[in-house]
């Protein structure tokens, strides 16, 4: 008898699943690195946001003492 050999269809249905495994695969990074990207984002406009709130109030200060300082004599 003559022993099957196996068909080429079989070949391309496993590289056809090992191809979308790794499409999944990668499209999962790319949608964690893009969450990510916008978590840290939110962050630091977060920290910006608050860096020249302080900033702001410290030009107040600065201002105020500026005004309220008597002329140095010369």
């Amino acid at each position: 008898m003559r022993e099957s050999q196996p068909r080429p269809e079989h070949g391309l249905n496993g590289l056809k699943k090992y191809l979308v495994g790794v499409a999944v695969a990668m499209t999962t990074a790319l949608l964690g690195q893009s969450m990510a990207l916008v978590w840290w984002a939110a962050t630091i406009t977060t920290r910006v946001e608050y860096v020249e709130k302080a900033v702001d109030g410290l030009d107040g200060r600065v201002h105020a003492i500026e005004t309220t300082r008597s002329p140095r004599p010369s």
